[in-house]
């Protein structure tokens, strides 16, 4: 009888898959050792995971908070707004201990530990957190919901919008003008709406502050 001359041949191709296959096998088992062993030698995957976090975070503080003013743009030109005479900032834990004057919002000095974050708000905000923002450079407009009119509110959200993260808008019952803008020792005042004004205070004295950038 004779014998099948394919059969052999099959036989050794599936021998030599197979030692190859064996080989991909161990080659892969030794480079998860190695894996294993360069994540050991760090303190564990624990420790690479605690590195991994860590590293995300600081780029995202870097992105999200400038820290000089290098990364800034700042005007060179001079302040707009009248200047209010400023006292030592420092933290303080009441309204009491802060400066301010009647019918405007305060401009500078004392103020509380925690910023006043960058926004639009509908209900008006502490005195104290909006002046820390102001030291970080923040511009803040409040005003007298009652003093205008609808378009003048809608319109005065649309600018704020287009400065997000470097101004608070919100309403300010004790003011004595219908719009109000501050920025860190400057001030300006409005009985209506003004957009262009507004829009160049904003630009001119933004970042102008003790600690600009951060936010």
């Amino acid at each position: 009888m004779s014998r099948d001359p394919i059969r052999p041949v099959s036989r050794r191709r599936r021998a030599e898959r197979e030692q190859a296959q064996e080989k991909e096998r161990r080659r892969g088992q030794t480079g998860w050792r190695r894996v294993q062993s360069t994540v050991n030698s760090v303190g564990g995957w624990l420790t690479v995971g605690l590195v991994a976090f860590a590293a995300v975070a600081v780029v995202g503080i870097i992105i999200m908070n400038p820290l000089s003013n290098g990364g800034l743009n700042t005007s060179s030109d001079p302040p707009l707004g009248e200047p209010v005479p400023g006292v030592a900032a420092r933290h303080v834990s009441s309204t009491a201990a802060m400066q301010i004057t009647a019918g405007d919002p305060p401009a500078a000095g004392p103020h509380f530990g925690t910023p006043q974050r960058f926004g639009i708000y509908d209900d008006p905000i502490n005195d104290g957190n909006a002046v820390h923002a102001l030291e970080h450079g923040l511009v803040w407009i409040s005003y007298r919901a009652d003093l205008l009119s609808e378009a003048e509110l809608e319109a005065l959200e649309d600018l704020a919008g287009d400065f997000r993260r470097d101004v608070i808008l919100s309403p300010r019952p004790e003011n004595a003008n219908a719009v109000t803008v501050v920025s860190w020792g400057w001030i300006m005042r409005f009985d209506a709406f003004d957009e262009a004004a507004l829009r160049e205070f904003i630009e001119t004295n933004v970042n102008r502050s003790p600690e600009p950038g951060i936010r």
